[in-house]
């Protein structure tokens, strides 16, 4: 179903869902997935910075896994605070290519643990 890998590029296989999911860094992507604690950490600095990469994070639309998040203000964001299996699978129901996974590594275990990594 999905490659995500901590640390590292990614790996691009064949998938039976037109949607995967990497973690392959700063690539341009369809959509990035986040959890809470790196989403917010980078919230705080992307919409403000000046670097290239900024600009392109800015713009692309960003699910930020939570239960506990209440707002996602960074641009193109929104909240996925149901079951994280339930949330992937709608998320790549979606139109669109890949799905970068940007962590941290509590988000990349939990994807792991569900079984929602392929290699």
């Amino acid at each position: 179903m999905a490659i995500v890998r901590a640390g590292g590029p990614a790996r691009r296989t064949t998938m039976t869902s037109t949607r995967t999911i990497t973690s392959a860094p700063c690539a341009v992507r369809d959509a990035t997935s986040w959890g809470r604690v790196t989403y917010q950490s980078m919230a705080e600095t992307r919409p403000v910075s000046t670097e290239p990469v900024a600009a392109i994070m800015n713009n692309i639309p960003k699910v930020v896994f939570s239960r506990t998040l209440k707002s996602a203000d960074w641009p193109e964001s929104r909240i996925a605070s149901g079951d994280t299996a339930e949330e992937i699978a709608r998320l790549k129901a979606e139109p669109g290519g890949e799905i970068v996974a940007h962590g941290g590594a509590r988000f990349v275990q939990s994807l792991a643990r569900l079984g929602l990594v392929d290699e």
